[in-house]
């Protein structure tokens, strides 16, 4: 890494506290790239400059410069090696709390995910009834297994749905699946094989990398938002695993420009591209982000895999979602789902069917109720913990808070005791320890319960 390159990421790093504090020079440059190797944005075992080199490229003193040096080391980001240089240390391991589904205890609040209410028990007793008579037409077909794809006029309404948001779309391109997560394990059971090689965010979302390990996959972390290109022809990757919507957990959305270069990347490197549109809605302030493959030249469209699923299935307990590719791929996926036995259910299918035709009326209700949320989250994170940083999403479901400190893993621990569970940072990378720094904070929540739970986050 060079001198230039790290003095500018230095520069656009958080500053201790928010900014809020005052410290001395060398403490809040120790604390920018603290924050840069946690945040993955420099990898472990990378060579950093020589201080004299670093303190002429910020413009500050070389004792300034070697007082950050000493304090990274002795909080074992840095070591220094006779004859080689200083170099970046692999975070270590920190365990990280286990999920707990906590049976008879009303007053504990779960936001380790973001979970919001399901249909109402009118709204799914009348889709159930109405599914009942497609059920049993299902199950007494002599061949209950001729839809390896998915049913047809549920791939149709997914279709179209595409085709209503500009890009164009046929049913044979769309694959049934039993969910995003076995959309993921359907693509990289059919195109990768143990070691190869995916390129992934990071941080990226935690289910997605459960699966890609499950796989025996060698993982490219790339830090989000970094420039792709390289990534792609360096690695040469068999697979990516990008995120189309609102990243989880940062938030933030691949801009135009970015797709196409990762899509042109990808052709380059001949790469399969999953990009993970579940995240696409919904959008808070302005419009949305667009399908990945719109505006995507041909060649390069052709090998995108989207994988998404209907807003609002996770609530309602539906294993049900879909991949969109070219027909030739759909057609290759459907026969080795059907092999493999990873699509969703009839009656999930069925279900998800009348939740797609009612998709922008109940879009448009859960949008003014996370706007409420989101702001009374944030309100209260200013009030308790002002001293945290972070950036208001434009969408999406949660906001990836900056603590300022590293020990997000552990204060997950004590939270945990104090009624609150929620998802340090660590759970979203892909090296071990990191991003101890960052806690996925979802504004899922009615206010008044967001509320408390960040008192008693607080609290701890």
């Amino acid at each position: 890494m060079t001198a230039g390159a790290l003095a500018r990421m230095v520069r656009e790093a958080p500053q201790p506290d928010g900014g809020h504090g005052h410290h001395p020079a060398y403490q809040v440059l120790a604390h920018a790239v603290r924050t840069l190797i946690l945040d993955g944005r420099i990898s472990p075992r990378t060579k950093v400059p020589a201080e004299r080199e670093l303190a002429t490229a910020l413009g500050m003193s070389r004792t300034t410069v070697t007082a950050a040096y000493d304090l990274l080391r002795r909080e074992a980001f840095l070591e220094s090696r006779r004859g080689s240089g200083t170099w970046t240390v692999p975070t270590a391991p920190r365990p990280t709390p286990v999920l707990r589904l906590v049976h008879g205890e009303a007053d504990q609040i779960d936001m380790a995910r973001p979970i919001l209410a399901g249909p109402s028990s009118e709204n799914l007793a009348r889709v159930l009834s109405e599914a009942a008579p497609l059920i049993a037409a299902h199950l007494s077909d002599a061949a209950p297994g001729r839809h390896p794809a998915g049913l047809p006029d549920l791939r149709a309404a997914v279709a179209e749905h595409y085709t209503c948001r500009g890009l164009p779309t046929t049913p044979d391109q769309i694959v049934m699946t039993g969910g995003p997560r076995a959309g993921m394990a359907l693509a990289t059971g059919l195109f990768c094989g143990p070691e190869d090689r995916v390129l992934v965010e990071n941080p990226t979302h935690p289910e997605a990398l459960a699966v890609l390990r499950s796989r025996g996959l060698r993982l490219i972390p790339v830090p989000v938002g970094a420039a792709l290109t390289s990534a792609f022809l360096q690695s040469v990757p068999r697979l990516a695993y990008l995120s189309a919507g609102y990243q989880v957990p940062t938030g933030t959305v691949l801009s135009a420009e970015s797709r196409l270069e990762a899509a042109d990347a990808a052709r380059r490197a001949g790469t399969w591209l999953v990009a993970d549109e579940t995240a696409l809605e919904p959008a808070l302030d302005g419009d949305g982000p667009e399908p990945f493959a719109l505006g995507i030249p041909r060649a390069a469209a052709d090998q995108v895999i989207a994988i998404g699923a209907p807003t609002g299935t996770p609530e309602a307990g539906l294993h049900v979602g879909w991949i969109r590719t070219t027909v030739s791929a759909a057609a290759a996926l459907a026969r080795h789902q059907a092999a493999t036995g990873l699509g969703g259910s009839v009656l999930d299918q069925i279900v998800a069917l009348d939740m797609l035709r009612r998709h922008d009326t109940v879009l448009a209700e859960r949008r003014a109720a996370l706007r409420e949320r989101r702001a009374a989250l944030e309100t209260a994170l200013a009030r308790h913990l002002p001293q945290w940083s972070w950036r208001s999403p434009a969408g999406g479901l949660g906001l990836w808070a900056d603590t300022g400190r590293t020990g997000a893993a552990a204060l997950a621990r004590r939270a945990a005791g104090a009624g609150l569970t929620i998802a340090d940072g660590s759970r979203f990378g892909v090296d071990p320890g990191g991003f101890d720094h960052r806690l996925h904070l979802p504004y899922t929540l009615p206010p008044a319960v967001l509320a408390e739970a960040v008192r008693r986050l607080a609290a701890v």
